[in-house]
């Protein structure tokens, strides 16, 4: 006998079906209770509390595949290992690959796991309409010559290659129910129970086909379905039209089989706890909806400005909810269309309120970090891409620990490793090209031990490849989990996130090894005997694992439920917030995701197989779907929906809003969750409290003043409020103390230095307090192109002297050529493993090279001045002492560093000595600047060599600075001499020695002129009375002794100041640390001459700089 139950939304049929199920017990009536999968453990609850233990073994709750293995267990016959997702993929990529030559269509990335996907779903969809292979097939025939011909015929393949696939040896799901359905002719497993089936809206043709042989069989066989009873109804689209079809459908099955129809029960009353909620489900989806004119508390309608405050609404509702109305966490479920647009937004909202969630989806594995060691694994055996390397390591799955980890990937980012160099002892500079000559033996070794710790295991599963065999390359993979020690290291991983509170995250980790070694037994059984290459091989095990998603159950008795609509079943909530209401979404509308078209499909209907018209069904069950959510809860309903989504584009509100508003013209709350909202009054929770206040720190009001007091008097937010105090405060300072053990008692610094403390103290702390420094690739920047010119300059200059006047240009380039040649082996590691762009780059700086040395050469000739040092090191073992300055507190400061070169002239009365400085760049001297404490370097070099000098420099007075760029500005063809040669700097102005510096009257080197009469032009920012080089000596030391002193006094304020052609944060390193906004102005050098810059000095109004 079949008996209906019809109702709509709670009005008792699953109680009512309970009851019967008591009743039946009672009787020692054996019984079987049919619900789809997602009920099964609420139903096996129920039970329980109404029955108990005693006689529970009466009943069985079972979903369509437990009732396959249930029957399976009995009978036998059901032979075959059963697919997961990740089996089908094997099986479905296997059987592509078998035929792929054969397909006249469907021939795009046919390896590709979302063809694999998409064609594992098209023959699940076919199996489950009862379609195989040959109906395909005749269906394609009737057709004339077409792309939808060639479509089916290839679908007709790919489906009969996948069921050869199968064999014996495998089933596949989607074909249980019509092979169980085949055994049960035989078998009539059903006769003498009582079969109940709740929850269903509807059936696939398979399911049908089982409750066919169920309603052939059992005793009585009762079905609720969610209906207003009236199926014969002649509405196609209305809301319970699928539901009404399915109900005929299993009445014609019970008159085929003349088991009789009972008189339906129709269950009228609706169980709300809310008048509401009830007026509502009456009138949500009915055409003669009627509205109600009371107010109520019960139904609340969000309008949020995104996404992001439509979850920050939803989850400081909830926190209140629980605060004030006393309700408990499981009382609440969170519904959405799509759970997966809220991953991350909705539940980082929740932990920010700390609200316990659980959220009822399954995840896909290929992100854990087990599954992300085999893959990249498998890679970097496969290939060795440095990518894959560090990605295996980082999953920290392994015995390399994370500070090893940095180490390897820091020298893999300057040397560019990658390939067959990690199969190569490491032997470069693990500082690269900033460190020449530094002694880092010790850390290359430890660097290579590390190296070789990661690559021999990977060698090891390398091997395992050779033979192509499947299940050597299994094993391979699973020796190499032991190797590394993987469960251990897996293990530690889990229970730290346990300590955490991420128990379902755990949960996932505990999973993950399981699922992985039955993946690799998956592969080894539906490849068994196969051959492959590496790459086939990693292109099946990432098939498999684009499959395999993970489950996890709930960790807590009281937790909120989140879930998407066409999964979570909410076990009737007290109140159930359904959020992103909005038009497209929810209701969704139907995409075109298939293989087949909607034209396509209605085609295939046309053509007589029995497959859905699902962009028609897809419709109504949507709206089934916002029926059952709307109805779910029994007091009280939110609904949200944003104004714009996460690109910024502008959404509606779903249709459900505006039957909302229909209903209950004044009856609902509207709430605004819009603009930058700051009300006090919605904090919920701490940590949205101490959001809400960082976000408003510089507002003085009572409110965010009392706020601020709370949070001063929590231990656990004082060093954050301390954080943003240090953050807000520019004019930051460090304890003496501790300026004192970061520095020393003693400074040694060079010039470099103090022009980096005046341009910002701050970044002076991040480089020499801290000792932070950026890692820089070993390639060629702007650092090493100046360099190897120092290098070049260095070395050609100290062999020849002024006789590199006297050399041929021939002989000049091949001594820059051997220079080069030198420092490439000598400090950067040879030409091997050199990209194409490096020794481009490197010939570039050859080509400059020699146009610098003939420029040399040439003003050679014209210079009575002589070099008499390069690279000259200002050091206490020189013959130039470093500059000494004591400092308050009896601490010092010391000023050392390395001078290009000094050219040197004697008049037979007086030694003078000028200092030249190489720049790659196109630097200019401005006297401005050392006013302010920047581009003092060329100046403290000369004032040392004249004081300090011993031996060759000793009474040799300062005669200038010269600037010689290697950059070449050509503006137009007139002055493209003058500005190719032309240094720049400061000279004291003195014929007599300028003279000397160039005999020649055009002064095509040193930044002086002559007038007509062939007199000296005095007024020349180049120039300076030998008078006031003394007061700029005194300034500049002034400078240095005021440095030191503000470094221990703690002064690292973030104060930048921009020199008169260098701005101080744009090449800056330290910029991420300090994170100044781009539009904050800095502070300027002003336009001063030489003669405002001697004023100020002399005055004394230097003090206020």
């Amino acid at each position: 006998m079949l008996k209906f139950i019809f109702g709509r939304a709670s009005s008792g049929k699953t109680t009512t079906i309970i009851n019967r199920i008591c009743d039946e017990v009672n009787k020692q009536k054996q019984v079987i209770l049919l619900v789809p999968e997602q009920f099964t453990f609420e139903s096996e609850k129920t039970l329980l509390k109404y029955l108990g233990y005693s006689v529970s073994d009466l009943v069985e709750v079972l979903s369509f595949s437990r009732l396959v293995d249930r029957i399976g267990r009995d009978i036998g016959g059901i032979a075959g290992k059963r697919l997961d997702d990740s089996g089908r993929f094997i099986i479905m990529g296997r059987a592509i690959n078998s035929i792929k030559s054969q397909l006249n269509v469907l021939t795009s990335h046919t390896d590709s796991p979302e063809f694999i996907k998409m064609m594992a779903t098209t023959v699940a969809e076919l199996k489950q309409a009862a379609v195989n292979p040959d109906l395909l097939l005749n269906a394609a025939g009737s057709l004339p010559s077409s792309a939808l011909r060639a479509k089916i015929s290839d679908v007709a393949l790919i489906m009969a290659a996948y069921d050869s696939c199968l064999g014996r040896t495998f089933i596949d799901p989607a074909d249980s129910l019509t092979v169980l359905y085949k055994r049960l002719a035989d078998y009539p497993f059903f006769k003498g129970k009582s079969v109940y089936i709740d929850s269903f809206k509807g059936f696939t043709a398979q399911q049908l086909l089982l409750l066919d042989r169920i309603i052939q069989q059992a005793d009585n066989v009762t079905v609720s379905l969610c209906t207003d009873g009236d199926i014969y109804l002649d509405d196609n689209l209305g809301l319970f039209a699928n539901v009404n079809s399915t109900a005929k459908t299993l009445e014609n099955l019970a008159k085929k089989h003349d088991t009789g129809v009972d008189t339906p029960v129709v269950l009228n009353k609706s169980y709300f706890n809310s008048r509401a909620l009830c007026i509502l489900e009456e009138n949500l989806f009915n055409p003669k909806a009627k509205t109600d004119e009371l107010a109520s508390e019960d139904i609340t309608v969000c309008r949020a400005e995104n996404i992001y405050k439509e979850a920050d609404f939803v989850a400081r509702t909830i926190h209140k909810l629980v605060r004030e109305e006393g309700y408990r966490y499981r009382d609440i479920v969170v519904i959405a269309r799509d759970a997966e647009s809220y991953q991350g937004i909705l539940d980082t909202a929740f932990e920010h309120h700390n609200i316990p969630l659980y959220m009822d989806k399954r995840r896909s594995a290929e992100h854990l970090p087990l599954m992300v060691f085999a893959v990249s694994a498998l890679n970097a055996a496969s290939r060795f891409e440095t990518d894959d390397i560090l990605k295996y390591l980082k999953t920290q799955l392994t015995d390399i620990n994370e500070e090893e980890i940095n180490l390897l990937e820091n020298y893999c980012f300057i040397w560019s490793i990658n390939r067959k160099q990690w199969l190569e002892p490491f032997k470069f500079n693990p500082d690269g090209f900033e460190s020449r000559g530094d002694d880092n033996s010790e850390l290359l070794q430890v660097i290579e031990d590390i190296r070789q710790r990661a690559v021999n295991p990977l060698v090891r599963l390398k091997k395992c490849f050779a033979g192509g065999k499947v299940e050597d390359m299994a094993r391979g993979v699973y020796e190499l989990l032991l190797e590394c020690r993987v469960p251990e290291h897996l293990q530690d991983y889990t229970n730290a996130l346990r300590q955490q509170g991420q128990n379902e995250y755990a949960d996932l980790q505990g999973q993950s090894w399981e699922a992985l070694i039955n993946l690799l037994d998956g592969l080894c059984a539906c490849l068994q005997g196969e051959y492959l290459s590496d790459n086939d091989f990693i292109k099946y095990f990432e098939n498999a694992l684009f499959a395999l998603t993970l489950g996890t159950i709930s960790q807590n008795l009281d937790q909120v439920t989140f879930g998407s609509a066409d999964r979570v079943r909410p076990s009737r909530p007290k109140v159930t917030f359904i959020i992103g209401a909005n038009q497209g979404v929810f209701p969704k509308v139907s995409e075109n995701t298939g293989l087949f078209s909607i034209r396509e499909r209605q085609r295939l209907i046309e053509l007589g197989l029995p497959i859905s018209d699902r962009y028609i069904q897809e419709a109504i069950d949507e709206n089934f779907l916002l029926y059952t959510a709307v109805c779910s809860p029994s007091e009280k309903l939110f609904v949200s929906y944003y104004l714009a989504d996460l690109n910024g584009e502008i959404k509606e509100p779903s249709i459900l809003i505006d039957k909302l508003l229909s209903i209950f013209p004044k009856g609902i709350k509207v709430i605004e969750e819009t603009g930058a909202d700051i009300c006090l009054e919605k904090i919920e929770a701490r940590r949205p409290a101490f959001e809400l206040l960082a976000a408003n720190w510089n507002r003085q009001d009572g409110k965010f003043a009392a706020l601020y007091k709370y949070f001063r008097e929590q231990e656990e937010y004082r060093d954050r409020l301390e954080a943003i105090e240090n953050f807000q405060n520019r004019d930051r300072k460090l304890d003496p103390q501790t300026a004192k053990r970061l520095y020393g008692t003693s400074l040694y610094i060079s010039p470099s230095r103090v022009d980096m403390f005046y341009r910002c103290s701050f970044s002076y702390f991040c480089r020499y307090g801290l000792k932070a420094r950026v890692i820089r690739p070993a390639e060629i920047d702007v650092m090493l192109r100046g360099t190897i010119v120092h290098y070049v300059l260095e070395n050609i200059i100290r062999i020849y002297g002024k006789r590199l006047a006297d050399l041929s240009a021939a002989e000049r380039n091949d001594c820059i050529d051997r220079l080069i040649e030198d420092y490439l082996n000598e400090f950067l590691g040879g030409r091997e493993y050199k990209s194409r762009k490096f020794l481009f780059l490197l010939e570039k700086i050859s080509v400059m090279l020699k146009s610098l040395v003939a420029n040399i050469a040439d003003e050679f000739k014209v210079s009575l001045f002589e070099p008499v040092a390069c690279e000259l090191e200002i050091d206490y073992n020189s013959l130039v002492k470093p500059v000494k300055i004591s400092l308050p507190g009896g601490a010092q400061i010391a000023v050392g560093g390395v001078v290009d070169r000094v050219d040197m002239w004697q008049d037979g009365v007086n030694k003078y000595v000028r200092v030249i400085d190489y720049k790659t760049g196109s630097r200019r001297f401005y006297l401005a600047d050392v006013l302010y404490g920047l581009n003092l370097q060329m100046l403290l070099y000369l004032f040392t060599i004249a004081e300090n000098g011993q031996g060759v420099f000793s009474n040799a007075r300062p005669a200038g600075i010269l600037y010689m760029p290697s950059k070449r500005v050509i503006p137009d063809e007139d002055s493209a001499d003058e500005v190719n040669l032309k240094m720049n700097g400061l000279l004291i102005a003195d014929e007599h020695v300028l003279k000397a510096m160039e005999t020649s009257a055009q002064c095509k080197y040193i930044p002086v002129k002559y007038d007509k009469s062939g007199d000296l032009i005095r007024r020349n920012s180049s120039l300076i009375e030998t008078e006031n080089l003394q007061i700029i000596k005194e300034y500049i030391f002034d400078l240095i002794k005021r440095m030191g002193t503000e470094i221990y006094s703690g002064k690292i304020d973030i104060n930048p100041l921009d020199g008169r052609d260098l701005p101080a944060c744009k090449y800056c390193d330290y910029r991420p640390c300090c994170k100044r906004e781009q539009n904050e102005i800095n502070g300027k050098v002003p336009q001063l001459n030489n003669q405002n810059v001697i004023n100020i000095l002399t005055k004394g109004e230097h003090n206020g700089i």
